[in-house]
Order: structure tokens, then C-alpha cells, then sequence
């Protein structure tokens, strides 16, 4: 599919017209200034949704960094919990062994 501007289509509708000594419409001059109108606010119109895509992408980019940053700061304290729970379980192992220690001395001696 080609693809022509309307001014173009324009131009050679004038230039079909005039070549056949046709008088052109008196506004026909004014169809030029309102293509190029409305090709300015297109242009502007796709530059402000530009804009906004550019602004809603750095909106969320930002959000993006924060829960990285949340998600850090997560995983630190979540590996400090473990370690946690790591060394509860190696001073509960240690007391149990104790126990059992001073029980078997216990044990030695009520059987003396």
C-alpha cells in the first residue's frame, strides 16, 4: 500500500485542474495550511504521549529499584534469621549433650 500525503494528492489534482483551464475553488489554498495544522498537532500529540510513556517508564523503574532495594534488605535479615535459628539449635544440641554429661555422673554417683 502507498502511501501519499494530501498534499501531494493535492498538488496533482491542482495540476490536473489547472492544465485543463478549470478555475480552482477559492479556499483550495487554505486545504495546504489545514494539512499542515493538523500535521503539527499530530506531531505534537505523539510527542506528548512520548513523553508520557517516558515518564510512566521512569515511574516505574523507580518502584523497581525500591522493592530491589526492600527485597536486600529482606534477604539480609532473612539470612540473619538463620543464622539465628542455626546457633538456637547448636546451643540446645550443646545443653542437651550437657544434660546427658550430668546425668551419666549423676547416674555414677547414686550407683557408688
Amino acid at each position: 500500500m502507498i502511501k501519499i500525503k494530501l498534499s501531494a494528492i493535492l498538488f496533482i489534482i491542482a495540476t490536473i485542474v489547472s492544465s485543463a483551464n478549470a478555475v480552482l475553488c477559492p479556499d483550495f489554498a487554505t486545504l495546504f495550511a489545514y494539512e499542515q495544522i493538523t500535521n503539527s498537532k499530530y506531531t505534537q500529540g505523539d510527542n506528548e504521549i512520548g513523553n508520557e510513556i517516558k515518564n510512566i517508564t521512569n515511574i516505574i523503574k523507580s518502584e523497581i529499584n525500591k522493592i530491589e532495594e526492600k527485597n536486600k534488605t529482606l534477604l539480609k535479615n532473612l539470612k540473619r534469621a538463620k543464622e539465628a535459628e542455626s546457633l538456637l539449635a547448636l546451643k540446645k544440641s550443646f545443653l542437651l549433650k550437657q544434660n546427658n554429661e550430668l546425668q551419666g555422673i549423676n547416674n555414677t554417683i547414686k550407683a557408688n
